[in-house]
């Protein structure tokens, strides 16, 4: 539906009615086979950021965290004051701080993408009451999102294995592909 990346003249594209459309019929055709009491989630971003692959506040070219964790909460308080149904909020949430913060203001849940790719046990950890990563945290840089049309789904910022010296592109290669079951008798990497 965005219209940065959606350059469409034809019935799904021009006017936000058109990019929604492909939308809407993918939902009309799931209900159609599925029915209206199966659960059906959308994740769909309502600020417009035409820059997709830098839409985060930057200083000399890094995101900062602490003003990027949390981003859309606002836009979600709005929407939830309008819909009578649960709104959960994107945001790049890491932190229980963010998180506690969210919901606080009144979303229903939050959605964690990026950070979960960063940080494959982020809510393990969580959980046991971190308040956040123990790892190196997601560092908001979008290469998970250039790199998935080629290459499996991960984090891609090389940057969060320098502890790893001239080995961190492979550190950082060997937990992308560490979800791919090997050959092994353990059956995982």
């Amino acid at each position: 539906m965005s219209s940065a990346i959606n350059d469409r003249k034809d019935a799904y594209g021009d006017s936000l009615t058109g990019r929604a459309k492909f939308l809407l019929d993918v939902i009309d055709a799931i209900r159609e086979k599925v029915g209206r009491k199966f659960f059906l989630s959308i994740k769909l971003s309502v600020i417009e950021n035409d820059d997709a692959t830098l839409p985060w506040p930057v200083y000399y070219g890094e995101a900062i965290p602490h003003l990027v964790e949390g981003i859309n909460v606002p836009a979600a308080v709005a929407i939830k004051q309008r819909v009578k149904i649960p709104v959960i909020c994107t945001g790049d949430f890491q932190t229980a701080e963010g998180i506690l913060r969210a919901l606080g203001r009144g979303c229903d849940a939050v959605f964690i993408a990026r950070p979960l790719l960063a940080n494959p046990q982020l809510p393990v950890w969580l959980k046991e009451g971190w308040p956040g990563p123990k790892d190196p945290p997601c560092s908001y840089c979008n290469r998970c999102l250039l790199n998935v049309i080629e290459h499996p789904l991960g984090c891609y910022d090389e940057r969060r294995f320098r502890q790893y010296g001239e080995k961190s592109y492979e550190e950082m290669i060997r937990r992308v592909m560490a979800i791919f079951p090997d050959k092994t008798d353990a059956g995982w990497l």
